[in-house]
């Protein structure tokens, strides 16, 4: 991407593929080569589990605000989603009975297609809301853009396109002319408000669903929860090559190939995947030394001898200046400023 921007990648934070395609398919149609894009993102856009990183999703939004020069990018994207980009969330949605039955099926399965935008229905002003946790910063407020825009039109599928939200509240500034936020919202419109927020009418959510099926909903349903459970699975494979590293560093540093084989991924898999969350293998086997190398230090019965064969390190010395490089004092130096004893064994 030509257009990196500081933000955390942590693993947990991703976005489907299904639900990015929104972005390769606005370029596709303004000319641009998206194949080339998304082999330089390394994106699967054909793979309908696939993940997408917070890092990468956003630097892949900017790179097209970039290259279509598009201030209002966030909003026109927003516009265009359409059920395929939500996957089976989308079914389960449309098959609700009611405009709030839709709503909180979508919540409670939205990891499946966004764990970055954490949304709940909450109250405002004494109006039903969908309320956004503050975690986007200001320098993102096109993609918050893109993410309440896309709650919007997805209740225009369910009840109808004339639907427009009572109000709608934005944490950024206002720009300097809202015609295209008049247009897109249909609604009184709040800058600067504490949080992101769509404020319905009293009755809006009471208004029945234009396809209602029940029997579908509860089939869908059951293939979202094995879905999220294997979307939690994949959340959480970080902690899991942090433990097979942890078991594995009495043998010495672990190979890549090793740990790719016990989670059932190529080499190259599992490199793509550490390099998306800002790490690489060797990184990675650093920082679990550090962590156990501190966690063995608080034992006094631990020997430092000990440790270093724990760790991997072939002798002692070599924990001694990984540990100085970690924290800028040595093992035993940290240990009695912890622990006021003077073992040096």
């Amino acid at each position: 991407m030509r257009t990196p921007i500081k933000i955390s990648s942590d693993q947990e934070f991703t976005m489907s593929a299904a639900y990015v395609n929104v972005i390769f398919e606005y370029l596709t149609e303004k000319g641009f080569d998206c194949k080339a894009l998304a082999a330089e993102a390394n994106i699967q856009r054909e793979d309908p589990l696939s993940r997408v990183s917070r890092r990468v999703f956003a630097e892949l939004f900017f790179e097209a605000v970039r290259l279509t020069q598009n201030e209002y990018l966030g909003l026109h994207l927003g516009e265009r989603v359409q059920p395929r980009h939500y996957g089976i969330i989308s079914y389960i949605a449309l098959s609700a009975p009611t405009l709030r039955g839709a709503i909180e099926k979508s919540l409670r399965y939205q990891a499946l297609v966004d764990s970055i935008n954490r949304v709940e229905l909450a109250e405002v002003d004494g109006y039903p809301a969908l309320v956004w946790e503050k975690t986007v910063t200001p320098d993102l407020w096109q993609l918050a853009d893109l993410d309440v825009v896309s709650w919007v039109t997805c209740a225009r599928w369910g009840i109808g396109p004339t639907f427009n939200p009572f109000r709608v509240d934005l944490c950024h500034v206002s720009p300097s002319n809202t015609e295209e936020y008049n247009r897109v919202f249909g609604c009184p419109l709040r800058f600067n408000a504490p949080r992101y927020a769509l404020l319905f009418e009293q009755d809006l959510l009471s208004l029945p669903m234009g396809q209602p099926n029940p029997a579908l909903q509860e089939l869908m349903e059951s293939h979202a929860r094995r879905l999220m459970i294997q979307t939690t699975d994949n959340a959480s494979q970080l902690d899991r090559i942090r433990t097979l590293i942890s078991q594995r560093l009495t043998d010495g540093e672990p190979t890549l190939e090793s740990i790719a084989s016990s989670l059932e991924l190529g080499p190259r898999t599992l490199q793509r995947k550490l390099a998306d969350a800002g790490l690489t293998l060797s990184k990675l086997v650093d920082e679990v030394r550090m962590e156990l190398a501190k966690r063995y230090l608080h034992d006094p019965e631990f020997q430092i001898s000990e440790a270093a064969f724990l760790l991997g390190f072939s002798e002692q010395s070599s924990l001694q200046r990984a540990f100085k490089r970690w924290t800028g004092t040595t093992p035993t130096k940290w240990r009695n400023s912890h622990f006021e004893v003077g073992m040096d064994k």
